[in-house]
């Protein structure tokens, strides 16, 4: 069985003939109506692609039901406290639905961003949400962009700070007015 929930027609018909070569059931899914514990408007669509998955593995509609009233996604637009939001947007499609989503709650923002290496960063800091000011930064991992590496010339109200802590603290020290301050990009 394949489900998808890709709405982009050449990418589907790739997935449509990988179904048809391999004498896979495909399925297509939509938005779903059921409650979902999550927020943001693209959950409803990842929750399809799900309740589809375990209605063909047999799972009960009250079960599906309950799981998905009770789905708990941590570091997915999770609100840690009323004025701070993290979100693991970690490719540019997540950026996207994340900008939709604090774009239309009208949201001054103060970003702390951090990138792998292998992410197209400059096209993610494009598509990021508008911003008061972006702090880049970076995790411990191995696999982290250097803030120092990122040509920042173009990217108005922006700093490094390669600590994590120290940016932070420093996003803190901004915030006024019940600014959002919001954590995204690579996990």
């Amino acid at each position: 069985i394949i489900i998808t929930g890709e709405k982009k027609n050449e990418a589907l018909k790739v997935i449509k003939e990988v179904a048809y070569k391999m004498n896979c059931k495909f399925i297509q899914s939509k938005p779903t109506n059921l409650e979902t514990n999550l927020i943001g408007p693209f959950q409803k669509y990842n929750a399809g692609i799900a309740v589809l998955a375990a209605r063909e593995l047999g799972v009960n509609e009250e079960n599906i039901k309950n799981g998905l009233k009770k789905v708990n996604w941590p570091g997915r637009l999770e609100y840690l406290d009323r004025n701070l939001l993290v979100d693991c947007a970690h490719n540019l499609e997540g950026l996207i639905a994340l900008r939709k989503y604090v774009n239309k709650k009208n949201y001054k923002l103060i970003i702390i961003f951090g990138s792998s290496k292998k992410k197209d960063t400059q096209e993610m800091i494009k598509n990021l949400p508008k911003y008061k000011k972006l702090i880049f930064t970076m995790s411990k991992s191995v696999k982290a962009l250097d803030p120092e590496s990122v040509a920042f010339d173009s990217i108005s109200n922006s700093i490094k700070i390669k600590d994590f802590v120290e940016a932070f603290n420093y996003s803190k020290s901004l915030q006024k007015n019940g600014e959002i301050i919001l954590i995204t990009g690579s996990i």
